[in-house]
């Protein structure tokens, strides 16, 4: 046993990472968790969106490996399990399917929680429920099964709990088969959105519950492992799950991925694609950066080392090197990135003691160097506390007490393997690479070191307060001056390592025989003297584009500007803008004029004028661009680089080499960064758009505003479409698959309202394109979509010029949507288009429209003369007859029919009188005649019948016919009203009133006249009736009033009449008034009338004259039927009943 091991002992407690599915629920790896202060306020940020209903409950907490964010989410799952409102956690470990894992992971919550009455039903499960039922009661059925499957019952049921498809997919056949054909379709609900929004409202109910708290544990590893099939599905269920969580409300639910680095860090390591599906998901998470300070990363460093104080101190000031450890810490402490975090005091106690027998450096490099290439392998605290080779325990298990420290290279020991393997980040791969042939040049063990520490600072680089010097080095180390001073002279001497002026630091110099500086530079100025510098910047430019940012947020899609570098005169020569957008799509260029001395700035701004391009902005430098010998030595490193002879001859330069051509590309980029963007406020912006309003121009943000300024006033009618798979030029195959279906089902007015629910790539671009459809910029496109219709009416017409209006100004649609909005507006029109390529013809479906979206000047459409005569018909006699005119475009085929719909809807509203009536117009009389019918054909309809009734006749003119359809639609909508003031009239003329008295007051000024003397006399049932209605209308509408009249004399309403009807109500009208006319007086003749009182049963004595009636045969009838009724009754019957029931039919007849 070494010294030290008596000194030092770890805590193996760190050794093992956090594995979330499995120590759920540990208390004890709960009760080790270390809290830091940033650890806390990212709990405390969690708990704050739980108490304050916070909405941004979809959240990425990113960090690097090994810094503790599955321990931190291991403490804030048990905090929130044990609330008094407790939340349910569920881990999400991806299998085959990300939806049945959601589903899995719910399960196993429900089943930790014991919570046994709610239970997530899926196939799997209902499959294994049929086979227990088969074997319980269908034995035959169930030994079938059994002899049906490759693998007994017990291994079968165990794949089914363990979701595997392929065990499913052989169920559903053998259920088939098992059923005479029937198909395996369990009615349960299958969507995972709903299923955790259900569970959580129940949670939150029945068990009293706060909601669920959903973990993606290890994202960064299903994302790198993803393959591209089926990548956009499971993104749009992690979108769809994202969405639930930030709306949820008293039932919480909070969903929480992580990741060891930001999405944007993959580089090429993913395909491009998958990134390009993630950023659907990224909008609606809040990214937590778990930011770990170095002082507590120092802290815990600390606790991981335990040592015996008092020993440690009498070690060290044992050994004959002590004024070593003293002068380290000293120098150490002096640094910055130390002197900035502690006094001296704690700085001693933590790194000097707590760390020890680590430097202070070799902790900083630890900590750094793990943020960048650790993995769950390898990380800081499996070098702390592991036990295999080259970890600290292993280290100090060996030492021999000649070191006083243990110092960087025990660093680069460790974790060399992940450096090999570090492909994606070139720089530590490429570091090593070059360390790792310095190391090959040397066998003296301290020069080893040294390389060692070197390397792991280069990889680590990018701290201004740590060079790669003497100091650094030696402070790594844990050496003398003087030791290192003869190891770092011998590197020298060997051409090993060298120092460098310009950056004041060490780097590896690879020895072989040439002077890589002199050759670039003879190449350089030799045969890249006039090399076409702009061509070569935008080659080597890091950022490509500037995107618009407020505008793509409000049009919800992705415009952006690329760069483009010109001389001044290549500049000054363009005649038109649209060659800069013709090889290049761009919605907008910025233009960095490039030139040996400073530009005329005047001249280019009356340039920019003259182009009169929007969507132009340059960038002219008020420096000359200092970056030419750059660019030469950058085209003469390319050279060299790409001679293979030169390569064969010398291997060991080639990572120098593509060192030195990364470097140079660095310096141009810097150059024109600094000379041209805007912040640096070293160039002057020239536009055809105003910059006044613009809240501080020269600035990253305000730039910024200025391209959404442009794009605004350019774009300003893009459709709205929120889907970045369909609204983009270029489609993934996955994609422009799903929109050939979408145009076939369109063109074959198929069942599109399938896709008005569902996940599958269809259905979304479907839903994203059709929620756009009344927004302006839809309406707008559809417009221009309708006029190159028309253009083709008996005309070939090319696609191009249709794709040139729709991505140009005012609208600059994305080619993947085109088709869509194709297909949706000549739809009606399908079997009179005729798609032309060049000159054949080809069938027009949706692999048609794919292929015009890529190459639309190839294509060119017809359409049968006469057809968009017969499209505008349709439209404005819909219109004619109340048609809303959107809801006609989005008819497709059925055009026809709806329009015929609409005018039958309308007769069938229209009074039965209007029908009925014959009419001096015989055109008038013969169009209600035609659609009084039920058999009506649309088609054949409002195209040859129509016609043919109005007596179109030879080249006629459809809108002449539209126009004859509106008057006679007006003459019968305005008959009623033309008749009721015809009776209006009449009515008051024979009441006496005057053509503009009121017909209400007329009516009651003759009833008051009359009123007394017909209510005194016995007068005609019907007389009496319409002195009954006077006396109960309450309204003033004419119409209303006629009515009640009409009803009441001959029975029907005016609405019902037939043309015979008006003079019976003119004619019972009439009478009726004659009738009451003819009564006189009562004071008037008394002598001549009959008298007849008697008390009602009410107990009201009624009386009433009449005149004598002269005798005759009926009336004699009638006496003598009554009198014979009379006696049949006999003596049954008083005479004081008799007489009673006399009086009864009196009283009714009087009434």
């Amino acid at each position: 046993m070494s010294e030290l091991q008596s000194i030092i002992k770890i805590d193996n407690n760190f050794q093992k990472s956090i594995n979330l599915q499995l120590d759920i629920g540990n208390e004890d790896k709960v009760g080790k968790y270390i809290a830091t202060e940033s650890s806390m306020l990212i709990e405390n940020e969690y708990i704050n969106s739980i108490k304050n209903k916070h909405t941004g409950r979809a959240t990425i907490i990113v960090g690097p490996y090994g810094k503790g964010k599955s321990h931190l989410l291991l403490d804030l799952i048990s905090k929130l399990s044990h609330a008094d409102r407790p939340f349910l956690p569920v881990i999400i470990s991806p299998g085959e399917s990300l939806q049945i894992s959601f589903k899995i992971a719910l399960n196993q919550a429900l089943e930790r929680a014991g919570i046994k009455d709610i239970v997530v039903d899926s196939y799997y499960e209902e499959a294994i429920k049929v086979i227990l039922k088969w074997k319980k009661e269908y034995k035959d059925t169930y030994e079938k099964f059994k002899e049906l499957i490759d693998t007994n019952e017990k291994a079968f049921c165990f794949n089914l709990r363990s979701c595997r498809e392929k065990t499913l997919n052989e169920f559903k056949k053998i259920y088939a088969i098992l059923t005479s054909g029937n198909e395996f379709n369990p009615l349960i609900q299958e969507d995972v959105v709903t299923i955790y929004r259900e569970i959580a409202d129940k949670l939150c109910k029945d068990y009293n519950y706060s909601g669920i708290f959903i973990v993606f544990d290890e994202f960064s590893k299903f994302i790198e492992g993803h393959l591209v099939d089926g990548f956009a599905n499971d993104m749009k269920l992690l979108q769809d799950m994202c969405e639930l969580a930030n709306r949820s409300d008293e039932s919480q639910i909070h969903i929480t991925f992580v990741a060891h680095k930001s999405i944007k860090e993959y580089g090429n390591r993913i395909d491009k694609s998958v990134i390009n599906e993630f950023r659907g998901v990224e909008g609606r998470l809040r990214e937590i950066r778990y930011v770990v300070s170095s002082r507590n990363n120092y802290e815990v460093i600390s606790k991981v080392i335990c040592k015996d104080e008092k020993k440690l101190d009498k070690y060290l000031h044992a050994r004959n090197d002590y004024d070593l450890y003293e002068d380290i810490l000293d120098k150490t402490f002096e640094m910055k990135i130390f002197s900035n975090i502690f006094d001296k005091d704690k700085f001693n106690e933590i790194m000097g003691i707590g760390c020890y027998p680590l430097t202070p450096l070799s902790v900083w490099l630890l900590s750094n160097i793990s943020e960048k290439v650790a993995q769950n392998e390898r990380s800081i605290f499996t070098f702390l506390s592991g036990n295999e080779g080259h970890s600290l325990s292993d280290i100090i298990n060996i030492n021999d007490n000649t070191r006083m420290f243990i110092g960087a290279d025990a660093i680069y020991d460790y974790f060399e393997n992940i450096f090999m393997d570090e492909h994606d980040n070139q720089k530590i791969h490429n570091e090593w690479l070059r360390a790792d042939y310095a190391l090959h040049q040397t066998e003296d063990l301290l020069e080893k070191q040294v390389i060692k520490t070197i390397a792991l600072l280069e990889m680590c680089s990018g701290n201004d307060d740590v060079s790669i010097n003497d100091n650094t080095i030696r402070l790594s180390l844990g050496i003398s001056s003087t030791l290192l001073e003869q190891a770092v002279s011998s590197l020298k001497a060997e051409n090993i390592i060298v120092w460098r002026n310009r950056t004041n630091s060490y780097n590896f110099k690879i020895n072989i025989g040439i002077d890589l500086e002199n050759e670039i530079k003879n190449i350089a100025y030799s045969k890249y003297d006039n090399v076409d510098e702009c061509l070569v910047i935008s080659r080597i430019m890091e950022e490509e584009y500037v995107l618009p940012k407020k505008y793509n947020m409000e049009y919800t899609m992705t415009r952006y500007f690329s760069y483009e570098f010109m001389t001044e005169d290549t500049f000054m020569k363009i005649s038109n803008s649209e060659y800069l957008f013709k090889d290049r799509f761009a919605d907008g260029k910025i233009i960095m004029i490039i030139s040996d001395k400073i530009a005329d700035i005047s001249k280019v701004q009356e340039k920019v004028k003259k182009l009169a391009d929007k969507r132009i902005v340059v960038l002219c430098s008020k420096y000359a661009f200092t970056g030419y010998s750059y660019i030469k030595k950058y085209m003469a490193a390319r050279e060299l680089s790409g001679d293979n002879e030169f390569i064969e001859s010398n291997k060991a330069l080639v990572q120098e080499l593509e060192l030195y051509i990364q470097d140079l590309i660095y310096e141009v980029n810097e150059i024109v960064k600094y000379n041209f963007m805007p912040e640096y406020k070293r160039s002057v912006i020239v536009t055809y758009t105003t910059l006044e309003n613009i809240e501080d121009v020269y600035s990253e943000v305000g730039f910024n505003r200025l391209l959404s300024r442009i794009c605004s006033n350019y774009y300003n009618n893009a459709p709205k479409i929120n889907n970045e798979m369909i609204n983009k030029n270029t489609l993934s195959a996955p994609i422009r698959k799903a929109r050939i279906k979408i145009i076939d089902e369109i063109l074959t007015n198929g069942d599109v309202t399938k896709y008005e629910t569902g996940t599958s790539p269809e259905a979304t671009i479907y839903r994203a394109v059709k929620k756009g459809i009344y927004d302006s910029g839809t309406i707008c496109v559809y417009g221009i979509i309708g006029d190159f219709v028309k253009k083709c009416n008996g005309n070939k017409v090319s696609f191009g010029k249709l794709f040139d209006r729709l991505q140009g100004e005012n609208i600059g649609a994305r080619k993947g949507v085109i088709p869509i909005y194709i297909a949706n507006e000549i739809t009606s029109i399908k079997r009179a288009v005729v798609i032309y390529y060049h000159d054949k013809e080809v069938s027009f479906n949706g692999t048609t429209l794919n292929n015009i979206c890529d190459k639309p000047y190839e294509y060119s459409m017809l359409i049968e003369r006469g057809w968009y005569d017969k499209e505008e018909y349709g439209k404005r006699l819909y219109y004619v007859f109340g048609g809303d005119i959107e809801k006609y475009s989005e008819a497709g085929y059925d055009k026809m029919n709806i329009t015929m719909q609409l005018i039958q809807k309308w007769v069938r509203g229209l009074p039965q009188y209007t029908l009925v009536s014959k009419y001096s117009d015989k055109k008038l009389n013969k169009f209600i005649k035609s659609l009084k019918r039920v058999d009506i054909n649309p088609r054949d309809y409002l195209l040859e019948e129509l016609p043919d009734i109005l007596g179109a006749n030879g080249d006629f003119s459809y809108k002449e016919l539209v126009e004859d359809v509106r008057r006679m639609k007006q003459k019968l909508d305005g008959f009623i009203d033309i008749k009721y003031r015809q009776l209006e009239k009449a009515t008051k003329e024979l009441f006496g009133g005057a053509k503009r008295d009121d017909l209400y007051r007329v009516l009651m000024n003759w009833n008051d006249s009359v009123e007394k003397k017909v209510s005194s006399s016995v007068v005609s049932q019907r007389l009496n009736q319409f002195i009954m209605l006077l006396n109960s209308l309450k309204t003033h509408n004419n119409k209303v009033i006629i009515s009640e009249i009409s009803h009441n004399l001959i029975g029907m309403y005016v609405e019902n009449w037939d043309d015979s009807c008006e003079e019976r109500y003119l004619t019972a009208l009439k009478e009726v008034i004659d009738e009451a006319s003819g009564i006189n007086d009562i004071s008037e003749n008394t002598d001549e009338k009959q008298k007849i009182v008697f008390t009602d049963s009410n107990g009201n004595i009624v009386e009433k004259y009449y005149n004598k009636a002269d005798d005759d045969g009926v009336s004699d009838y009638l006496i003598n039927a009554v009198e014979s009724t009379i006696n049949e009754f006999g003596d049954s019957l008083e005479m004081n009943e008799k007489v009673s029931a006399m009086i009864k039919i009196l009283e009714q007849m009087l009434k």
